[in-house]
């Protein structure tokens, strides 16, 4: 501390009163919206207590199609005909480009048994423009030992204006 400084200390009186902090406020009164303006029977609105709720069934657990996502393979399926898109008339004269990865699931004879759209930068247009690419791509199908599987493989689909 520098010399020429210093602290005084100033012990506050005993008569100051600290007030009480405010009573908490009523919760807000929520109106329900009667028939013809008539006040609605407590038997017609529904319980919301807890015990109320023990007594309903269990909903079931949700639907999921992931548990084929899984294919095992050894060799993965091999792309032997690529079809290039078909470029949206729309999406040239606006100039749009990107690209569109497609998942494809490839049977066992090599054929595209479905395809969906994984991650795209294009328009909605572009995107069906590579789904329906995608169906006239063609594959070695991928094995497990020495026998044909089902697999899943991305194909890339770019469209640029040259």
């Amino acid at each position: 501390m520098e010399p020429d400084r210093y602290i005084i200390v100033v012990e506050p009186p005993d008569d100051i009163a600290i007030p009480k902090p405010p009573a908490d406020p009523a919760p807000p009164e929520i109106k329900v919206a009667a028939w013809e303006n008539k006040d609605v029977p407590e038997d017609v609105l529904p319980s919301t207590s807890p015990a109320d709720l023990r007594d309903l069934p269990i909903p079931p657990p949700p639907v999921t199609h992931r548990g084929d996502r899984f294919l095992a393979f050894e060799e993965p399926p091999v792309l032997i005909h690529f079809e290039a898109p078909v470029y949206p008339k729309l999406a040239r004269q606006a100039g749009f480009e990107g690209q569109v990865l497609v998942i494809v699931l490839v049977g066992e004879n090599g054929d595209e048994l479905e395809a969906t759209v994984t991650s795209s930068d294009v328009s909605p247009g572009m995107e069906q423009a590579a789904l329906e690419a995608a169906k006239r791509c063609r594959f070695k199908p991928a094995r497990q030992r020495t026998r044909p599987v089902r697999a899943r493989v991305v194909v890339p689909f770019e469209f640029r204006l040259n």
